[in-house]
């Protein structure tokens, strides 16, 4: 949380990259009329619905109420990870095989995701980035972007794997814990040398590919 794996993704996707966003994924999963949204309310109840601003029928999830009952309840974190993480997993992998079709050898596809190594998706990967940065400027940015106390945001760093189990499944680490104009060169750096190391998957032979 909080430390720029959205700022790395986003100076990747400048550079060439197409980014599957978990956090994304995982927000639309909670959307009236998914799969997951009934099987939270069900499980949480309708204190953590809000009105649809849009005038549309359906509730809801306030994501900040749900984000403060499950980060402060070991039990009802499990049951919320139960519940959306089959769901978004389910997602990722279409997503990922539709590129991989579209862009087999040419375009590197990067899965931008909090939880990755935790659901132990770092697996099916060829490269892991891990971005870092010292745990008092994680806490203060976090409380700025989410308007969380210090309090919601140590719960929610709780609840993820410590950032120096992490790197040590990392294949790049990237520092960031100074200015955006400082970190961006760095992920030039690791970009670059991810292009030169990491071998693309080769096209399909000519039998298999289909003809029109």
């Amino acid at each position: 949380i909080a430390t720029g794996k959205t700022l790395v993704a986003k100076r990747l996707e400048r550079l060439g990259a197409v980014i599957i966003d978990a956090d994304m994924i995982a927000r639309q999963m909670l959307e009236p009329g998914k799969v997951a949204y009934s099987k939270v309310v069900e499980a949480f109840g309708d204190d953590i619905l809000q009105d649809n601003p849009h005038g549309a029928p359906m509730a809801l999830i306030d994501r900040k109420v749900l984000g403060k009952l499950v980060f402060s309840d070991d039990e009802c974190l499990r049951r919320l990870n139960d519940i959306i993480h089959p769901e978004i997993k389910k997602e990722i992998e279409r997503r990922m095989d539709r590129l991989n079709s579209i862009y087999v050898g040419k375009k590197t596809i990067v899965l931008s995701a909090p939880l990755l190594i935790e659901l132990e998706r770092h697996k099916d990967l060829d490269t892991v980035i891990v971005v870092i940065c010292d745990e008092d400027k994680q806490i203060a940015r976090a409380m700025k972007r989410d308007n969380l106390t210090e309090a919601e945001v140590r719960a929610r760093m709780r609840a993820q794997m410590p950032l120096d189990e992490k790197v040590k499944l990392a294949n790049f680490i990237i520092d960031n814990n100074g200015t955006e104009e400082e970190v961006i060169p760095k992920v030039e750096k690791v970009y670059k040398e991810i292009l030169e190391t990491v071998t693309p998957k080769p096209l399909p032979p000519y039998e298999d590919k289909k003809k029109y």
